[in-house]
């Protein structure tokens, strides 16, 4: 059946299995280790989130320290620790 054609591929194998493995990769991609690139605005956008995150962090400490005052050794000192810890944010 080798010799005879009848309009199909017939029963032969390819003759060069890369280049039919490197016209797969042309026609669908291959997978590339992409660097993600940071441009000015997503930087600072990604820096304002920071900043929120560390924000709400020392807001929450302060509320769960004014929840429980009372049962502070030295809430003065502890306010004022609190304090500049939230000033430092600004």
């Amino acid at each position: 059946m080798s010799d005879q054609w009848q309009g199909g591929k017939g029963d032969r194998n390819r003759s060069n299995n890369t280049t039919f493995r490197d016209g797969w990769d042309v026609i669908f991609g291959k997978e590339k280790n992409n660097i993600e690139c940071v441009t000015p605005s997503k930087k600072a956008f990604l820096e304002r989130l920071e900043m929120e995150a560390r924000e709400r962090e020392v807001m929450e400490e302060i509320i769960k320290f004014l929840e429980f005052i009372d049962l502070q050794e030295y809430p003065v000192q502890r306010a004022k620790e609190l304090y500049k810890k939230f000033l430092t944010l600004r």
